[in-house]
């Protein structure tokens, strides 16, 4: 029996190995992407080199990136991979594209065929046959929908809600950069506005830079206040927060919160038990969803402005993500007063909150199992 354990825990570890290492490989593909995107001269050029970087990091067959243009009503395929190098246009609000245009949200589907906007025209001309489809809206920075990344036939099945995520922070990239492109091309361009989406753009490369070393420290860290102390002290540098916390409760509800400010030379601090529903994050792991509040959020919530009762750091807004095992909830991850940047996105937080959440998670879970394997070892 307990052969068969330790078979199942080392089985376990494995797979989250195998997890990590494929996290790397999409980690490093989107700094590439992002560097080519910031260096790059001509932001055409760099979206067209950006769908072959796109298909490889989600295993996709196809993609495509669609431009909108609104005064003619239609999807402009801006970047196209595959055999046709034509522009293709479709209207807003028909086919796949066109609806994610329109609504301004995500489709997800594991059979196109199923839905009823799914076009089989371009299949029928040209014999492909669409299985799987991901499409995203991309956003420029007031939110407004410029376009549409679009990926057909995953390799090995179909789009996982992780695709959906990597999918839209590399929708925003493309997004920022066409809007770049456009205000470039223009004669009354301001210096301003280019150095404002440069800025947001530098922002972009710095997230992706966090993930990738996030990766790194994961794989280094001995133990959980060491993985705390790493990860927080440059997500909170990243984000330009004022702290970063991760709450982790055990099986009674109840657990220990560290708190990182962004400062190098600065002390990962532990504080005093608190349980789930309690604070910021022990109302994020009770809900199990993540959340931006700011201003008068936490008074019509009912959410005290705090982190932990021993903090003594008084929280103006916050950035809350889960931690997964699954569909277990195992902790929560907070970003706290994200004073540092000028230009603050929400939206744009908080997916880089459920990112890093992501990786927490899984280091979390696989240094568990882990310690287990260990217990189980020398009880034998």
């Amino acid at each position: 029996m307990t052969a068969r354990r330790n078979a199942d825990l080392e089985r376990r570890v494995a797979e989250l190995e195998a997890v990590i290492a494929d996290q790397e490989h999409r980690l490093a593909g989107m700094a590439r992407i992002a560097a080519n995107l910031a260096s790059s001269r001509d932001p055409r050029k760099a979206m067209r080199a950006m769908v072959a970087e796109i298909s490889n990091l989600l295993q996709a067959d196809r993609t495509t990136i669609y431009e909108l243009r609104r005064d003619e009503g239609i999807l402009r395929g801006l970047a196209v991979q595959g055999e046709t190098s034509l522009e293709v246009g479709i209207p807003i609000g028909e086919g796949i594209a066109g609806e994610v245009a329109l609504r301004g949200k995500p489709i997800n589907l594991k059979d196109a065929y199923r839905h009823p906007k799914f076009d089989p025209k371009y299949d029928k001309l040209t014999g492909y046959r669409t299985r799987s489809m991901l499409a995203v809206p991309m956003r420029n920075p007031k939110r407004e929908v410029t376009g549409v990344v679009q990926v057909l036939n995953k390799c090995d099945g179909y789009f996982t809600v992780e695709d959906e995520h990597l999918l839209s922070a590399l929708a925003t990239q493309a997004a920022i950069t066409l809007e770049a492109l456009h205000l470039q091309l223009r004669l009354n361009v301001s210096n301003t506005e280019l150095l404002d989406l440069s800025h947001r753009l530098q922002q972009k490369v710095h997230e992706l830079e966090l993930l990738f070393d996030n990766e790194q420290a994961i794989a280094e860290a001995r133990d959980l206040p060491e993985l705390a102390d790493d990860v927080l002290r440059v997500t909170a540098q990243v984000a330009g927060c004022e702290a970063a916390a991760m709450f982790l409760p055990d099986e009674t509800g109840y657990g220990l919160t560290w708190m990182r400010g962004p400062e190098p030379d600065g002390n990962l601090r532990t504080l005093c038990r608190s349980a789930v529903g309690e604070g910021v994050l022990g109302k994020c792991a009770g809900r199990g969803e993540s959340f931006v509040l700011r201003e008068g959020d936490f008074e019509r919530l009912g959410i005290p402005r705090m982190i932990g009762a021993d903090c003594g750091l008084r929280v103006e807004d916050a950035v809350s993500a889960p931690l997964l095992d699954g569909e277990r909830v195992i902790g929560a991850l907070g970003l706290f007063n994200r004073k540092a940047l000028t230009h603050r996105d929400d939206e744009a937080d908080r997916r880089l909150a459920v990112l890093v959440a992501g990786q927490l998670s899984r280091a979390v879970t696989r240094m568990a199992q882990r310690r287990d394997a260990q217990l189980r070892d020398r009880m034998m």
